[in-house]
């Protein structure tokens, strides 16, 4: 009897550890993260074959480290070349990147968040739109201390400031950009001149 009480909770615990330890296939997200990423680049038309070398070229991200999200990766996607275009005919190569930051030397990037529960991706920062909003209400059954926009106050927002983190975001002025405030961390990866 004992053994087989051991044997059933050996096979429920490995079948949990198994599930909930899935790791996120990391190059497929970055391949859907790069799709994402490019109505944000100010490309404009890309001949045939900037758009193939845009498709070939690995996208190169970090993930962030992070406290209390669970099922959530964070992407931090610094400057980088993302397609080359050869035009032989004028003998002139375009080079297309990330914009270029304009914030008095202050490092500039791009952060997503990968839901692998709901694969859903959020723009984070750095990006014309920002997601935190949708990133928050996924949370509200995982955060016991969850409340709807309309009640967030100042007490909330330190409780979630220490719940969670993320490495290179202000999760405090997110979350109170919800509530009306606004701040440096809604600002656009280079802002336009």
């Amino acid at each position: 009897m004992l053994k087989k009480s051991f044997f059933i909770f050996i096979v429920i615990f490995l079948t949990i550890i198994i599930g909930y330890g899935q790791q996120v296939d990391t190059a497929l997200v970055l391949k859907h993260l790069k799709i994402r990423l490019f109505p944000e680049l100010q490309l404009g038309l890309l001949s045939n074959s900037a758009l193939n070398d845009y498709n070939k070229r690995e996208l190169k991200a970090t993930i962030l480290k992070s406290k209390g999200f669970e099922n959530i990766t964070f992407f931090k996607i610094s400057s980088q070349v993302l397609a080359v275009d050869t035009l032989k005919e004028r003998e002139k190569i375009f080079i297309y990147s990330t914009p270029f930051c304009l914030k008095n030397g202050e490092e500039c990037y791009f952060v997503y968040a990968f839901n692998s529960i709901n694969n859903k991706f959020y723009r984070l920062k750095g990006t014309n739109q920002n997601d935190f909003e949708y990133l928050y209400y996924d949370l509200q059954n995982n955060w016991m201390y969850w409340k709807s926009i309309k009640k967030i106050n100042t007490s909330t927002i330190n409780q979630f400031s220490k719940d969670y983190w993320i490495d290179g975001l202000d999760l405090g002025c997110l979350l109170r950009s919800l509530i009306g405030e606004k701040g440096t961390c809604l600002d656009y990866f280079s802002p336009k001149l």
